[in-house]
Protein backbone atom coordinates (compact mmCIF):
# COMPACT_ATOMS: atom_id res chain seq x y z
CA UNK A 1 0.00 0.00 0.00
CA UNK A 2 2.81 2.21 0.78
CA UNK A 3 6.40 2.08 -0.82
CA UNK A 4 10.40 3.89 -0.03
CA UNK A 5 11.95 4.56 -3.05
CA UNK A 6 14.61 2.23 -3.58
CA UNK A 7 16.65 3.10 -6.24
CA UNK A 8 16.13 2.63 -10.24
CA UNK A 9 16.30 -1.35 -10.89
CA UNK A 10 13.59 -2.65 -9.94
CA UNK A 11 10.13 -1.50 -8.99
CA UNK A 12 9.30 -1.43 -5.48
CA UNK A 13 7.97 -4.67 -3.71
CA UNK A 14 4.07 -3.92 -3.11
CA UNK A 15 2.48 -7.21 -1.96
CA UNK A 16 -1.19 -7.57 -0.79
CA UNK A 17 -0.18 -8.93 2.67
CA UNK A 18 -0.75 -9.17 5.66
CA UNK A 19 -3.80 -6.72 5.31
CA UNK A 20 -7.16 -8.10 4.42
CA UNK A 21 -7.37 -4.41 1.61
CA UNK A 22 -6.33 -5.32 -2.00
CA UNK A 23 -3.24 -2.93 -2.89
CA UNK A 24 -4.29 -0.76 -5.60
CA UNK A 25 -0.51 -1.91 -8.24
CA UNK A 26 -0.21 -4.85 -10.00
CA UNK A 27 2.75 -6.78 -10.05
CA UNK A 28 5.38 -5.38 -12.91
CA UNK A 29 5.33 -7.25 -16.24
CA UNK A 30 6.93 -10.64 -16.25
CA UNK A 31 7.05 -10.53 -12.70
CA UNK A 32 5.90 -13.85 -10.78
CA UNK A 33 5.43 -12.55 -6.84
CA UNK A 34 4.41 -15.21 -4.22
CA UNK A 35 2.98 -14.36 -1.22
CA UNK A 36 2.33 -16.80 1.60
CA UNK A 37 2.05 -17.29 5.02
CA UNK A 38 0.48 -19.01 8.20
CA UNK A 39 -2.58 -17.52 10.34
CA UNK A 40 -4.30 -18.93 13.63
CA UNK A 41 -8.03 -17.77 14.49
CA UNK A 42 -9.66 -18.63 17.30
CA UNK A 43 -13.73 -18.07 17.68
CA UNK A 44 -14.89 -19.37 20.79
CA UNK A 45 -12.67 -20.35 23.62
CA UNK A 46 -13.83 -22.67 26.90
CA UNK A 47 -13.25 -25.67 28.74
CA UNK A 48 -16.54 -27.40 26.86
CA UNK A 49 -17.07 -25.51 23.86
CA UNK A 50 -14.10 -24.23 21.34
CA UNK A 51 -14.16 -23.44 17.54
CA UNK A 52 -10.57 -22.35 15.80
CA UNK A 53 -8.65 -22.59 12.45
CA UNK A 54 -5.57 -22.68 11.22
CA UNK A 55 -4.20 -21.43 7.79
CA UNK A 56 -0.85 -23.35 7.06
CA UNK A 57 -0.32 -21.87 4.01
CA UNK A 58 -2.21 -19.63 2.56
CA UNK A 59 -0.40 -18.78 -0.82
CA UNK A 60 -0.93 -16.20 -3.44
CA UNK A 61 0.95 -16.25 -6.84
CA UNK A 62 0.71 -13.05 -9.17
CA UNK A 63 2.37 -12.56 -12.39
CA UNK A 64 2.17 -9.78 -14.34
CA UNK A 65 1.39 -10.24 -18.29
CA UNK A 66 1.11 -6.67 -18.95
CA UNK A 67 1.82 -3.10 -17.51
CA UNK A 68 -1.65 -2.88 -16.68
CA UNK A 69 -2.70 -6.67 -15.79
CA UNK A 70 -1.77 -9.23 -13.40
CA UNK A 71 -3.07 -12.66 -13.52
CA UNK A 72 -3.83 -14.78 -9.73
CA UNK A 73 -3.64 -18.00 -8.34
CA UNK A 74 -3.95 -19.19 -4.75
CA UNK A 75 -5.19 -21.69 -2.21
CA UNK A 76 -4.88 -22.63 1.56
CA UNK A 77 -4.01 -25.49 3.70
CA UNK A 78 -6.48 -25.47 6.23
CA UNK A 79 -7.35 -27.15 9.73
CA UNK A 80 -10.53 -26.46 11.39
CA UNK A 81 -11.06 -27.88 15.04
CA UNK A 82 -14.52 -27.27 16.80
CA UNK A 83 -16.44 -28.82 19.71
CA UNK A 84 -19.93 -27.87 21.37
CA UNK A 85 -20.86 -28.33 24.36
CA UNK A 86 -21.55 -32.36 25.53
CA UNK A 87 -20.20 -33.53 22.32
CA UNK A 88 -17.43 -35.04 20.55
CA UNK A 89 -13.86 -32.67 19.30
CA UNK A 90 -14.36 -32.74 15.49
CA UNK A 91 -11.65 -32.15 13.20
CA UNK A 92 -11.13 -30.79 9.48
CA UNK A 93 -7.85 -30.76 7.61
CA UNK A 94 -7.17 -30.24 4.13
CA UNK A 95 -6.82 -27.78 1.18
CA UNK A 96 -9.31 -25.02 0.30
CA UNK A 97 -10.68 -24.89 -3.23
CA UNK A 98 -8.15 -23.35 -5.92
CA UNK A 99 -9.06 -19.71 -7.03
CA UNK A 100 -7.91 -17.91 -9.78
CA UNK A 101 -8.68 -14.25 -11.16
CA UNK A 102 -6.93 -11.35 -12.49
CA UNK A 103 -6.40 -7.81 -11.53
CA UNK A 104 -6.20 -4.73 -14.01
CA UNK A 105 -4.87 -1.11 -13.36
CA UNK A 106 -7.58 1.69 -14.31
CA UNK A 107 -5.48 4.56 -13.76
CA UNK A 108 -2.10 6.36 -11.93
CA UNK A 109 -2.41 8.61 -9.16
CA UNK A 110 -2.22 12.25 -10.03
CA UNK A 111 -2.67 15.01 -7.96
CA UNK A 112 -6.39 14.39 -5.88
CA UNK A 113 -6.92 11.59 -8.48
CA UNK A 114 -6.20 8.01 -6.32
CA UNK A 115 -4.45 4.78 -7.71
CA UNK A 116 -7.46 2.44 -8.53
CA UNK A 117 -7.56 -0.70 -9.57
CA UNK A 118 -10.11 -3.65 -10.10
CA UNK A 119 -10.38 -7.34 -8.72
CA UNK A 120 -11.77 -10.41 -9.83
CA UNK A 121 -11.61 -14.22 -8.52
CA UNK A 122 -13.34 -17.72 -8.61
CA UNK A 123 -13.27 -20.59 -6.89
CA UNK A 124 -13.34 -23.75 -8.79
CA UNK A 125 -16.17 -25.60 -7.54
CA UNK A 126 -15.22 -29.74 -6.43
CA UNK A 127 -11.82 -29.11 -5.85
CA UNK A 128 -10.05 -28.84 -2.81
CA UNK A 129 -10.90 -30.97 0.65
CA UNK A 130 -14.39 -32.10 0.40
CA UNK A 131 -15.77 -30.42 3.75
CA UNK A 132 -14.22 -26.73 2.21
CA UNK A 133 -15.75 -26.95 -1.30
CA UNK A 134 -18.72 -26.46 -2.82
CA UNK A 135 -20.62 -27.72 -6.19
CA UNK A 136 -20.86 -24.10 -7.29
CA UNK A 137 -18.77 -21.13 -8.22
CA UNK A 138 -17.81 -18.90 -5.17
CA UNK A 139 -16.86 -15.50 -7.11
CA UNK A 140 -16.11 -11.97 -6.06
CA UNK A 141 -15.17 -8.31 -7.40
CA UNK A 142 -13.26 -5.89 -5.70
CA UNK A 143 -12.63 -1.54 -6.25
CA UNK A 144 -9.14 -0.97 -4.58
CA UNK A 145 -8.14 2.69 -4.87
CA UNK A 146 -5.27 4.40 -2.69
CA UNK A 147 -3.67 7.76 -1.81
CA UNK A 148 -0.28 8.67 -1.01
CA UNK A 149 -0.79 11.65 1.72
CA UNK A 150 2.64 12.08 2.36
CA UNK A 151 6.20 10.58 1.83
CA UNK A 152 5.63 8.02 4.49
CA UNK A 153 1.36 7.89 4.74
CA UNK A 154 -0.54 6.12 3.02
CA UNK A 155 -4.43 5.37 2.61
CA UNK A 156 -6.16 2.78 0.74
CA UNK A 157 -9.70 1.51 1.13
CA UNK A 158 -11.47 -1.76 -0.86
CA UNK A 159 -15.17 -2.31 -1.62
CA UNK A 160 -15.83 -5.03 -3.15
CA UNK A 161 -19.30 -8.43 -3.26
CA UNK A 162 -18.80 -11.75 -2.95
CA UNK A 163 -21.24 -14.82 -4.02
CA UNK A 164 -20.62 -17.85 -1.37
CA UNK A 165 -21.71 -20.91 -3.51
CA UNK A 166 -21.64 -23.39 -0.93
CA UNK A 167 -24.68 -21.18 1.19
CA UNK A 168 -25.81 -19.04 -1.88
CA UNK A 169 -25.40 -15.92 0.26
CA UNK A 170 -24.33 -12.41 -1.74
CA UNK A 171 -22.05 -10.71 1.02
CA UNK A 172 -20.82 -7.03 0.69
CA UNK A 173 -17.50 -6.25 2.60
CA UNK A 174 -15.43 -3.10 2.72
CA UNK A 175 -11.66 -2.37 4.11
CA UNK A 176 -10.14 0.64 5.57
CA UNK A 177 -5.96 0.73 5.72
CA UNK A 178 -3.46 3.57 6.65
CA UNK A 179 0.01 2.90 6.42
CA UNK A 180 3.32 4.37 7.79
CA UNK A 181 6.60 3.98 6.41
CA UNK A 182 8.78 3.99 10.14
CA UNK A 183 11.95 3.33 8.02
CA UNK A 184 13.28 2.73 4.69
CA UNK A 185 12.80 -1.54 5.18
CA UNK A 186 10.00 -1.09 7.76
CA UNK A 187 6.27 -0.59 7.78
CA UNK A 188 2.90 -1.01 9.67
CA UNK A 189 -0.88 -0.28 9.01
CA UNK A 190 -3.62 -0.23 10.90
CA UNK A 191 -7.04 -1.58 9.75
CA UNK A 192 -10.42 -2.01 9.54
CA UNK A 193 -12.85 -4.17 7.47
CA UNK A 194 -16.40 -4.76 7.26
CA UNK A 195 -18.66 -7.61 5.59
CA UNK A 196 -22.99 -7.71 5.51
CA UNK A 197 -25.05 -10.45 4.37
CA UNK A 198 -28.52 -10.95 3.91
CA UNK A 199 -28.77 -13.51 6.81
CA UNK A 200 -26.44 -11.91 9.58
CA UNK A 201 -25.66 -8.73 11.07
CA UNK A 202 -22.16 -7.29 10.28
CA UNK A 203 -19.32 -8.75 10.70
CA UNK A 204 -16.97 -5.89 11.64
CA UNK A 205 -13.40 -6.08 12.26
CA UNK A 206 -9.55 -4.62 13.41
CA UNK A 207 -6.01 -5.73 12.89
CA UNK A 208 -2.85 -4.26 12.84
CA UNK A 209 0.57 -5.27 11.64
CA UNK A 210 4.34 -5.19 10.56
CA UNK A 211 6.83 -5.51 7.65
CA UNK A 212 10.27 -5.76 6.90
CA UNK A 213 11.44 -5.52 3.61
CA UNK A 214 14.95 -7.90 4.04
CA UNK A 215 16.17 -7.25 0.39
CA UNK A 216 14.41 -5.15 -2.43
CA UNK A 217 12.40 -8.49 -3.48
CA UNK A 218 11.37 -10.42 -0.58
CA UNK A 219 9.11 -9.26 2.33
CA UNK A 220 8.55 -10.50 5.96
CA UNK A 221 5.28 -9.68 8.02
CA UNK A 222 3.25 -10.31 11.16
CA UNK A 223 0.09 -8.56 11.95
CA UNK A 224 -2.94 -9.63 14.71
CA UNK A 225 -6.65 -8.70 14.98
CA UNK A 226 -9.51 -8.20 17.35
CA UNK A 227 -13.74 -8.73 16.27
CA UNK A 228 -15.59 -6.35 17.18
CA UNK A 229 -18.92 -7.20 16.66
CA UNK A 230 -20.83 -10.41 18.45
CA UNK A 231 -20.79 -11.98 15.39
CA UNK A 232 -17.03 -12.12 14.54
CA UNK A 233 -13.93 -14.14 15.47
CA UNK A 234 -12.41 -13.41 18.68
CA UNK A 235 -9.00 -12.79 17.27
CA UNK A 236 -5.99 -14.01 14.93
CA UNK A 237 -2.63 -13.57 14.63
CA UNK A 238 -0.61 -14.13 11.30
CA UNK A 239 2.89 -14.24 9.85
CA UNK A 240 3.90 -14.58 6.25
CA UNK A 241 6.39 -13.79 3.69
CA UNK A 242 6.21 -12.06 0.05
CA UNK A 243 9.03 -12.83 -2.52
CA UNK A 244 8.85 -10.80 -5.87
CA UNK A 245 10.78 -13.59 -8.30
CA UNK A 246 14.06 -11.68 -9.99
CA UNK A 247 13.91 -11.27 -14.08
Amino acid sequence: MLSVARGQEEPPLITDRPDQTESSSVVPQWRLQIETGVSYEWVETGSDEYENNTNYGSTLLRFGVLKFLELRLGTDVLNYQSKLPNGAPRGEFGMSPIGFGFKVALMQEDGLRPEMAFLTSWQVPNTGRESFASDKWQHSYIIAISYTLSERWGFGYNLGYEFEGAFEVNRFIYSLALGYALAEKWGMYLETYTSKTSKVPFDVRADAGITWLVVPNFQLDFSGGLGITKISPIGFISAGLSWRIPR
